[in-house]
């Protein structure tokens, strides 16, 4: 049911001609739902299995939610244009300091000259985000086969609830 709300959301956005840089999503469901409805796409779209798991219940704040969007929207045209994967796993941990996102994938992995090289501008770009944000991005190959993203975001003090 939440998907198709978002469905419906993101169709009424998409028609008004929302600003690219931003997801409507975000703003009205929170970083949880839209991951959610990117990784429902995905696999629709791609026939990848796509799993989300999510631990923690903390509010995160506009740039970081975009910044953890984003990052997911690129590891998946990583994987759509360079895996061969068949299965596709997104974790997201969030807790009083921080937020962890883990992107892994069963393809064929990747090699040191692929995240090091001058094609790689979608790895740069997830770094450079990441690392804007005070925080740390990894990108490697996994054992047995695959390729492993690991993002970590400190988070500032929560807000205490307004009454």
């Amino acid at each position: 049911m939440a998907i198709a709300s978002i469905d419906e959301a993101i169709r009424n956005v998409v028609s008004v001609g929302a600003h690219p840089d931003r997801i409507a999503i975000l703003d009205n469901f929170g970083v949880i739902p839209a991951i959610e409805w990117q990784l429902s796409d995905f696999q629709k779209r791609t026939g990848i299995r796509a799993t989300l798991k999510c631990q923690g219940d903390r509010a995160i704040d506009r740039e970081t939610s975009t910044v953890v969007f984003r990052i997911i929207q690129e590891a998946l045209t990583n994987v759509i244009r360079h895996a061969q994967a068949t299965k596709v796993n997104v974790k997201v941990k969030v807790d009083r300091r921080s937020l962890t996102l883990q992107v892994t994938d069963n393809g064929r992995g990747i090699s040191k000259v692929e995240i090091s090289g001058f094609a790689s501008l979608g790895i740069l770009g997830m770094h450079e985000r990441v690392t804007r944000l005070g925080g740390e991005f990894k990108i490697g190959p996994r054992l047995p086969a695959g390729t492993q993203l690991d993002v970590f975001i400190p988070l500032g003090e929560e807000s205490p609830a307004a009454d």
